[in-house]
This record gives structure tokens, C-alpha cells and sequence, in this order.
């Protein structure tokens, strides 16, 4: 599994979540939480914004926002790729860290992808 840029046009938010996120969904627990789940989720920071747009087994990176949204996560640059390195996505929530909305089932599906 792969993670491809939607638009050709892309901010510094989306290359570090590509990045992250390539090491991420080669876990099986990744693919696992990824499977059958279709969900656009709009991560901010820095005043940049970048879609992840799960469908069909596929993860995608958009520049902006791709509505409809299904969830959000927002928070420092600094906060947001420590989660990302450490896994500590509910801990960086429930600290301020890093602030999340949408559907309970999708952010925590979602966490496993941040468990690396």
C-alpha cells in the first residue's frame, strides 16, 4: 500500500504526513485499521491544511480541505509530528496537544495509524 498525493500541488504538512505515513501503512495493524474505511479527514497546522482521504483501501493526500469532512485534527507543527513519531495520539489529545473532532470510531482507526 501506497500514499500518493491527490493534487499535484502540494504544502510541507502534506510531504511530512506522506512521509509518516508511507513507514506507517506498511504495518499490518495500519492495513488492518485501514480496511473498509472511507473517510476524508482535514489535519491544519502552521495555516496549512491537508486532506487524508481514505478510500477504497487507497490513502490519499489533498492540498486543503476535501469536503465533506468526516473528521479533524488540528494543533502545533511540533505537536502533531511528535504524535506522529511517538504514537501518542489519544495521550497528545487528552493533553491539548493535538485537538480532534469527528466520529470516535474513525479517530481511533485513525490513531493506529500513528502507533508507529
Amino acid at each position: 500500500m501506497d500514499v500518493t498525493f491527490r493534487t499535484p500541488e502540494m504544502n510541507l504538512l502534506g510531504y511530512f504526513l506522506r512521509s509518516a505515513l508511507r513507514r506507517a501503512v506498511q504495518s499490518l495493524d495500519a492495513q488492518k485499521a485501514l480496511a473498509g474505511l472511507d473517510a476524508r479527514v482535514l489535519i491544519e497546522t502552521g495555516g496549512m491544511q491537508a486532506t487524508l482521504v481514505l478510500e477504497h483501501g487507497r490513502v490519499e493526500i489533498a492540498r486543503g480541505a476535501v469536503a465533506p469532512l468526516t473528521a479533524r485534527i488540528s494543533g502545533s507543527l511540533g505537536g502533531l509530528l511528535g504524535t506522529m513519531r511517538t504514537g501518542g495520539f489519544v495521550r497528545a489529545v487528552l493533553l491539548g496537544r493535538v485537538k480532534a473532532s469527528g466520529p470516535i470510531g474513525v479517530l481511533l482507526r485513525l490513531r493506529r495509524l500513528f502507533a508507529r
